[in-house]
């Protein structure tokens, strides 16, 4: 443990400044700050210039914003997808979100694509490049140079993506629901 102290406290310092859906919190949605505000009354979640409304009580606001949040990913993301499809002539099986530690996105062997969630708080660009990897996973299982090709012609700038990824991706961890 000693060794490691300053690991660990590098560690528990990236996520001490948790995020949470509450009134008047800014959030990244899609490379867009956008300002959370409580409006009450009927209804959901409306998208606005720079803001989200969120209607309803208070107390179910967080759960109203993830909602929102996650049926306008994969809105997004089956719009990419099946046109990353048609260009490769592929077929995708189904489409799902989760809330993944490990992989912002999967591929199984049957076409089935499974992203995290939080891709919503990433860039338009970073989000579009891990779609563009999974789809490209329906024609090449690996990693090969047949596979990198089809990543770049789908998203020819794929490496910036990587790189933000690989540099700020435990910030979209910083979110919280409850």
């Amino acid at each position: 443990v000693n060794e490691k102290r300053q690991w660990i406290s590098n560690q528990l310092m990236q996520y001490s400044n948790i995020i949470t859906f509450s009134d008047g919190q800014e959030i990244a949605v899609l490379g867009k700050n956008m300002r959370l505000e409580h409006v009450g009354g009927r209804g959901l979640v409306s998208e606005m210039e720079d803001a989200l409304h969120i209607h309803g009580d208070i107390e179910f606001m967080p759960r109203r914003v993830k909602n929102f949040l996650t049926q306008k990913l994969k809105s997004e993301i089956i719009s990419l997808a099946q046109n990353f499809a048609a260009h490769l002539n592929v077929k995708i099986k189904s489409i799902t979100l989760r809330d993944t530690s490990s992989r912002w996105g999967s591929c199984s062997h049957d076409g089935s694509l499974s992203f995290s969630w939080r891709l919503i708080f990433a860039p338009y660009e970073v989000m579009s490049y891990v779609v563009a990897h999974e789809v490209a996973h329906v024609r090449e299982h690996n990693h090969s140079d047949s596979f990198w090709k089809l990543v770049e012609e789908l998203n020819p700038q794929f490496e910036a993506s990587e790189k933000w990824l690989k540099k700020n991706g435990k910030l979209l961890y910083m979110y919280s629901v409850t």
